[in-house]
C-alpha cells in the first residue's frame, strides 16, 4: 500500500545545533522532515527504506530514511546528510 505524507516543516541538524544540544550527536547531521499531523500520528517503521521525494517544483528524488520519531504529537522522518533544498516545505514523501 502506497503511503503519501506532506512535509509541513523541516529542522536542519548541523554542527552548530549539535554543538548546542549534544544529545543530537548520535543522530548526526541531516534534515528532519515534519509530516502533517492530520495525515499521520504513529511513527512508521521506515529506517533504511528508500523514500520518494516529490518536491513542490515537480522534481522527484529518492533518499534513504535514517529514522522516524514522534515529538510534541508530530511525526518526523530523519534523512542523514540531507538539507532543506533536498526536502523543502510542501514536499510529499511516498513509500
Amino acid at each position: 500500500m502506497l503511503m503519501r505524507f506532506r512535509v509541513i516543516d523541516t529542522i536542519q541538524f548541523n554542527s552548530s545545533l549539535i554543538h548546542r544540544y549534544p544529545e543530537f550527536e548520535a543522530r548526526g547531521e541531516g534534515l528532519m522532515a515534519i509530516l502533517d499531523p492530520h495525515q499521520i500520528q504513529e511513527v512508521p517503521e521506515i529506517k533504511g527504506l528508500t523514500i520518494m521525494i516529490c518536491r513542490p517544483d515537480g522534481s522527484v528524488n529518492h533518499l534513504i530514511a535514517s529514522s522516524a520519531e514522534a515529538s510534541h504529537s508530530v511525526v518526523g522522518i530523519f534523512f542523514e546528510g540531507a538539507s532543506s533544498e533536498d526536502i523543502p516545505r510542501g514536499t510529499v514523501l511516498e513509500w
